[in-house]
């Protein structure tokens, strides 16, 4: 009988762990976005094999972020949108979209303010935007 409170006790505590675990990573994951307006683009690149479209927008939080600088992932006729790649709040360039350096090493690799992305599918610090407003 006591063997049996002992294993009903510990199923408790792990299914109240697991819970938990699953509540905050939740909450985390939606408490902790960042909304952001858009302005532009501000200016637009295309890859070498002209397969895709970066489209540059200066971003808004409010105010008490700083403003930001987002990239977008087209297609190169510019219809299909795929994805944000790319977003930064605190480079040296927030205040100035024209010092934002993009370099491409190959028809499926960029470079933005010195971080490497392989597109389609890399990004840099895109996780946790929320875009309310814009195109």
């Amino acid at each position: 009988m006591k063997n049996k409170k002992y294993k009903l006790m510990i199923l408790i505590i792990l299914i109240a762990f697991i819970l938990c675990f699953v509540i905050s990573f939740i909450g985390y994951k939606t408490l902790y976005k960042i909304d952001v307006n858009l302005t532009g683009p501000i200016f637009i690149k295309v890859s070498p094999n002209k397969k895709y479209l970066l489209k540059f927008y200066t971003t808004d939080s409010g105010a008490t972020t700083p403003s930001g600088i987002l990239a977008q992932l087209y297609l190169t006729n510019g219809t299909q949108y795929l994805k944000n790649i790319y977003y930064d709040s605190q480079g040296y360039h927030v205040y100035d979209i024209d010092s934002v350096v993009v370099t491409w090493s190959g028809d499926n690799k960029v470079s933005i303010d010195s971080h490497e992305i392989n597109l389609p599918d890399g990004s840099y610090n895109t996780e946790y935007i929320n875009i309310i407003k814009g195109k």
